[in-house]
Formats: C-alpha cells, structure tokens, sequence
C-alpha cells in the first residue's frame, strides 16, 4: 500500500515537471528571433574577446551627409508619391525607389558609424519644407517631383558609388549601383507625369 502510493506521488511530480518544461518550451517557440539571446560564437566563448569592429569607411565625412540627404529626400517624395498613386506602376515605381533609397540610408549610416561618426541627421530643414510643400499637390505633381528628384540625384549617387572600389563602401556600390542605374532609366521613360498622365508609367 505505502508503496504504490510513493509510486502516484513520483509520477505526479514528474507530470508537473514535464508539464512545466513543455510550457517554457511553448512558450518560448512564440518568441520572435530578436527576442531570443543570440548564442556566443565559439572564439568568444573561449577567448573572451568582443567580436572584431567592422572595417573602417575611408568615403569621406561630408559625401556621407550629402548622401545620407539626398537618399532620405528621394525616399521620403518616392513614400508620398506611392500613397498618392492612383496607377498601379507608378505605385510599383515609387514602392521600388522608396525600398532602394532605404537601403542606401542604412548602408551609409553604417559606413559613418564604422568612422565613428554619429548618423547624418536627416531630413535637412529645407528637404523638411520641400517634403511638406508636396503634401497639398495632386498625384501626377507628386508623380513628377519623384521623377525630376531621380534624375537630378541619381548621377551624382552614381558618380560616388561608381569610385568605391575598396574597403567595405566597395559592398555598398556593388549591392546598389544596378538597382540605381535601372530607376534612372525608368524614371527618364517615365517623363513628367503631370504633363503627359500615369499611363505612360514603366512597367
């Protein structure tokens, strides 16, 4: 009898047990991966040494700043004009452009902090203005600035990009620099939306 009632008490304990053990472990499946502590890599777990810094940019300090402003502007107009698209390519158009200059703000954001530097701050005051100007203008005007903005800035970003041949910029060029030249070419078919209407948008 005191026997098989030890036997029930254990096996109650060892339900509770696995029943806990099952809920952390359904609970934590739930988690997003940024939740979960990334696990130490080998060498840091032995060594103790913090993972090695990211390779020094040599871009100089002020190409960042203009850089960092111009892909904000572009992207900010290119975020505007898709809202407003009433044209199911220029809504592709401007979602394209809008991923493309994003990319291009993280990449120099990265490139300053490897300097040291802290994030160029943007938008600029007077791209601030230019941006809030667009707000009250039809779709085709808003359409238009994002064309005239790409054309105007896409050969100087070009121009930069195409000169980082070494050190980690060399990464930011080569993952940009295809993606830049092909909405140059659209944007440059694309035309004036507010003059010749969205149907003439690329496909």
């Amino acid at each position: 009898m005191t026997r098989g009632i030890a036997i029930v008490a254990l096996a109650a304990v060892l339900a509770c047990v696995g029943a806990a053990a099952w809920g952390q472990e359904a609970d934590g499946a739930g988690e997003p991966p940024s939740a979960v502590p990334a696990e130490p890599l080998p060498d840091e777990m032995t060594s103790g040494r913090p993972p090695p810094a990211e390779p020094r940019s040599s871009v100089p300090p002020d190409m960042l700043r203009r850089l960092a402003g111009e892909a904000d502007e572009v992207w900010r107009i290119a975020i505007l004009a898709s809202e407003r698209a009433r044209d199911r390519a220029l809504l592709r158009f401007g979602d394209r452009v809008a991923l493309t200059q994003a990319d291009l703000g993280r990449r120099i954001d990265r490139l300053a902090r490897s300097q040291g530097l802290e994030a160029p701050a943007v938008p600029t005051p007077e791209a601030a203005r230019r941006i809030a100007s667009l707000r009250g203008k039809p779709p085709a005007a808003v359409a238009a600035t994002l064309t005239t903005a790409i054309r105007q800035s896409y050969p100087r970003i070009l121009n930069d990009l195409q000169g980082w041949t070494a050190g980690p910029e060399r990464a930011v060029a080569d993952a940009l620099l295809p993606s830049l030249r092909e909405e140059l070419v659209l944007a440059e078919r694309l035309g004036n939306p507010a003059l010749t209407g969205s149907s003439t948008a690329p496909r």
